[in-house]
């Protein structure tokens, strides 16, 4: 069990090998989750704006450590570390969004919330196989992605100019750093990412089958 845990994994175009410092760019920038969440918790206190918002800052400097983690010993154990932050982050959010932005009850925060992931898991659910390949799985981003739209546009129709902020996140192109250099073009220039080029040598033909859910190191690289 934990040498399964502790196998290396290769998910991004940026690693090119399983070391600990192979994936610097991304490695680095999660100091950008840590110092905002870290700002955010000294704002929160500063401002009195609640319990629920400072859970919220802590939450951003678990993201930036774990995905910290994850993006130094890529492993099927840490790769936990940098999703479930993140994931738990997003539902959390989108409650923040429901009570304080919109301010709608527990009952209806609940039902509203309920109703759109089941909309968006069906949406995820019906990706074509070829994109979610080509993406490396980034489609999974893809209920975070709508629920910046829809209660962005939400919030910012009600008035409050929080909307304007979770709009601007969907300008945020970092997720597209996940994608393979195997993949098609079109998809390769979406990558922010390769504003940064990084050599990476080309997956045999086994490890290229297996990119979709990552690949995994075993020896040398072709």
């Amino acid at each position: 069990m934990w040498q399964t845990f502790l196998t290396p994994i290769d998910l991004y175009c940026e690693r090119t090998g399983p070391e600990l410092w192979a994936e610097p760019v991304n490695a680095l920038t999660n100091l950008a989750f840590i110092a905002a969440g870290l700002w955010g918790v000294r704002e929160v206190r500063r401002l009195g704006t609640g319990t629920f918002a400072e859970a919220l800052a802590w939450w951003v400097v678990a993201i930036g450590v774990g995905s910290a983690l994850f993006h130094t010993f890529a492993n099927h154990g840490t790769v936990w570390a940098d999703v479930l932050p993140i994931a738990g982050f997003t539902l959390a959010y989108t409650l923040f969004n429901l009570r304080r932005f919109l301010g709608m009850g527990w009952g209806k925060a609940v039902v509203v919330f309920v109703a759109f992931y089941a909309v968006a898991g069906l949406l995820t659910f019906a990706v074509p196989d070829w994109l979610r390949q080509a993406s490396n799985g980034t489609t999974g981003y893809l209920p975070p992605f709508l629920a910046l739209a829809f209660f962005g546009a939400w919030v910012a129709a009600s008035g409050n100019r929080a909307g304007w902020y979770n709009l601007a996140g969907l300008g945020d192109l970092r997720c597209f750093g996940h994608l393979q250099d195997d993949r098609p073009a079109g998809l390769r220039q979406l990558s922010a990412r390769h504003a940064f080029p990084v050599a990476h040598p080309q997956r045999s033909d086994a490890r290229r089958a297996a990119g979709g859910d990552g690949a995994v190191w075993k020896g040398s690289r072709q």
